[in-house]
């Protein structure tokens, strides 16, 4: 980050958090797990850090 501009990693962050819970999320369908309204809440949480990342940008 040389150039100051945290633009490019508030994106990363933002598109990791997608991927990561997406993923989490996904594999417990499969699974057909008994929390899956925790993950699923959990997912809902990211989205909503995701949210106010792009919106800070």
């Amino acid at each position: 980050m040389l150039t100051g501009r945290n633009s490019w990693l508030i994106r990363a962050t933002a598109l990791s958090l997608l991927i990561v819970f997406g993923r989490f999320l996904y594999s417990n369908i499969v699974l057909s797990s008994d929390f899956l309204w925790v993950i699923a809440g959990l997912f809902a949480l990211s989205l909503a850090a995701v949210y106010l990342l792009i919106v800070e940008l």
